[in-house]
């Protein structure tokens, strides 16, 4: 059951998470991501150095107690070692000989002396014979330069044992540690020998020198003790004292066991320092990790999430205001400069689809309107026609002659009355049929004038409509203008350049119709530039403010070196099929170009200083009242300085978008 639980707890926990995860923007997802792998990171460097710096730290922490074992194992060697060089001189000497074979008090008074065992160094010295009889022996106290006889007892039962006797017969020398009384003491044996190293030898000589804590301090150069007893070897740490590692070296005696214990502390000072190597290098690598993280965050900030969340601001604006203005950032050569050329490539073909679908629906529906026109003057000329046709079609029930030549005999006296009585019959018939037939004719001219007054109202209205003016609004001119003479630029031939100035105040107009007009104009300046065969050509726009009994007002200015015209032609531009160039199409254009101005509630003129002179189209339209509400904003396109040719007029600053093919 509890196990069960466990599993659900995991998985609704898991289940929580992953869902926390798709729901979290992409920032945050980066952020979590980065710092997953910061603390796995963080752990696997831990463990890295866990396994390389502590253990090479208690490596070295325990080659540091090998070698003050090492140390301490030496300084007794050599403690007791200086007591056999000692004792071994005094073995083969002929005088030490001499006195086991026969004892002298002289030799006594001369080496049992303060100042003898002051000088060897040793506390107590003593001839023995193999039998285990103690010739002489003797113990100082070399600090307060007496004789201890309490101590010389606890000397002379040592000497005594049987086992040290027996080895000291055995063997030509001895060297081991033992206790006398409460002092630990080195002990050294020689048998007694002659200096020349003959003689058979008939006992021994012993010196013993006392170790204390004292002194094994100060041969180990740190604090030690003698602690007395076989206890077992210790290394370790002391609980209450963390850092000083406790050591106890044995001390052996006669049969190889130990006797006593030195017993010293290690300060633990590379374990310590291991430790603090440890949490530097992992201080220093969260610090390095953290400033990575830390630059890590603010490039990915800078350099994806700013720029992607541009890009997700600029497209909810393109959503909300329907204009798929290109997205203007610092130029970028990785793959977010990749993606912002793709966007813009993209809102630059969404927005000339647009446009073009604008025009197409604006031209749809003056078609619509047109064929709608047309089909409702068809219907009202429908029955005009059947009445005209019913018109012509009857034919007066008599003839002209025949009634012209009743009237004549009708004129004669001479007609006789029978055949008055029946001419009067047949002219008042033909009267009569002719009544009738002028009343039907007048009701059916009736019924033709009312369909007729109906065709001239609709063909009045549609003309009404035609002048009505159209739907305005804030528009930038300068992102039309830019648009048509990248246009123009691409479907011109030869050197062309379109130079537009850098500022364009706002106008009050209608895109589509302000578009198609701008690009009618360019059109034309390239034809006329093309025919004038000029090797540099030149469109420049400049825009210029004023002010009319109307209200402020923008004109936009297109000055073309081209072919120009006969000012005194200039009216009849606008005159619809009139044209300077045989086989162009162009009159109508700008009949329609003007008709479109005027109903912006604008103007459109021409004006040439001459043929071969170029031409400039002036339009004149409405300043915008609300600038900030824009249908168009302004893109951003290639700059270049400005560099008119020689034959074309001086330009203020502009900017220049050069076409060559």
């Amino acid at each position: 059951m509890g196990s069960a639980l466990l599993r659900l707890t995991r998985h609704s926990t898991g289940k929580a998470v992953r869902q926390v995860l798709r729901a979290a923007t992409l920032d945050t997802k980066l952020i979590i991501g980065t710092v997953v792998v910061a603390l796995v990171g963080l752990a696997a460097m831990f463990i890295a150095l866990s396994s390389v710096i502590v253990p090479n730290f208690t490596t070295l922490e325990q080659q540091n107690i090998a070698r003050h074992v090492d140390s301490t194992n030496a300084t007794l060697d050599e403690f007791s070692n200086r007591v056999a060089t000692a004792v071994r001189d005094y073995g083969a000497w002929n005088d030490s000989y001499d006195y086991l074979q026969n004892p002298t008090r002289g030799f006594e008074a001369d080496t049992f002396s303060l100042l003898a065992l002051t000088n060897l160094d040793v506390s107590g010295m003593a001839y023995v014979r193999f039998d285990g009889k103690i010739i002489f022996s003797r113990w100082v106290d070399l600090d307060k330069q007496i004789i201890v006889q309490t101590m010389g007892r606890h000397f002379d039962t040592l000497l005594a044992s049987p086992a040290i006797l027996s080895r000291a017969k055995a063997e030509p020398s001895l060297r081991f540690y033992a206790w006398v009384g409460d002092q630990l003491v080195a002990i050294s044996t020689a048998q007694v020998i002659r200096t020349d190293g003959s003689g058979t030898p008939s006992g021994f000589v012993v010196m013993a020198r006392v170790l204390d804590s004292t002194q094994l301090s100060e041969l180990l150069s740190l604090q030690a003790r003698l602690v007395q007893g076989g206890a077992t070897d210790l290394v370790g740490s002391d609980p209450a004292d963390s850092g000083v590692l406790h050591v106890s070296i044995p001390v052996t005696g006669f049969d190889g066991k130990p006797v006593a214990h030195a017993q010293f502390g290690v300060p633990r000072t590379l374990t310590a320092m291991g430790k603090h190597t440890l949490l530097v290098a992992l201080g220093a690598a969260t610090m390095v990790l953290l400033a990575a993280l830390l630059v890590l965050g603010r490039m990915i900030r800078a350099l994806a999430i700013k720029p992607l969340k541009r890009v997700e601001h600029h497209m909810q604006g393109i959503t909300l205001s329907g204009n798929p203005e290109p997205l203007t950032l610092p130029a970028r050569s990785d793959e977010i400069g990749s993606l912002m050329l793709s966007l813009n490539s993209m809102l630059a073909q969404l927005k000339n689809l647009r446009e073009q679908l604008e025009i197409q629906s604006f031209r749809l529906g003056r078609t619509e309107s047109a064929v709608g026109l047309m089909h409702n003057v068809r219907n009202g000329l429908n029955p005009l026609n059947i009445i005209l046709g019913q018109a012509s079609a009857n034919r007066p029930p008599v003839a002209q002659s025949d009634a012209e030549r009743a009237l004549s005999e009708l004129r004669n006296e001479d007609c006789p009355p029978e055949r008055r009585r029946k001419l009067l019959d047949f002219v008042g018939a033909t009267l009569l049929s002719h009544f009738r037939s002028g009343n039907h004719l007048e009701q059916e001219l009736e019924a033709a004038r009312t369909h007729l007054n109906r065709v001239i109202e609709l063909i009045g209205d549609q003309q009404a409509a035609a002048h009505e003016k159209v739907e305005t609004q804030s528009c930038d001119p300068h992102a039309v203008i830019e648009h048509n003479a990248a246009l123009a630029r691409y479907s011109s031939i030869g050197n062309i350049r379109f130079n537009v100035a850098d500022e364009a105040p706002h106008v009050e107009a209608n895109r589509v119709l302000l578009s198609q007009v701008i690009g009618n104009l360019f059109g034309n300046a390239v034809e006329s530039i093309q025919s004038a065969k000029r090797k540099a050509g030149l469109v420049e726009v400049t825009f210029m403010e004023t002010d009319s009994l109307h209200g402020p007002q923008v004109q936009i200015l297109v000055r073309d070196n081209g072919e120009g015209f006969d000012p005194a032609t200039g009216k009849k531009l606008f005159e619809q099929g009139y044209s300077t160039r045989k086989n162009k199409s162009g009159g109508l254009g700008l009949h329609w170009c003007a008709h479109a101005i005027k109903m912006m509630d604008g103007e459109l003129q021409l004006s040439s200083d001459g043929p071969g002179l170029g031409a400039t189209a002036i339009i004149t339209l409405p300043a915008a009242l609300n600038p900030s509400v824009i249908c168009a904003a302004k893109p951003d396109g290639d700059r270049a300085e400005p560099a008119p040719y020689p034959d074309t007029p001086a330009a203020t600053a502009h900017r220049e978008i050069q076409s060559r093919q």
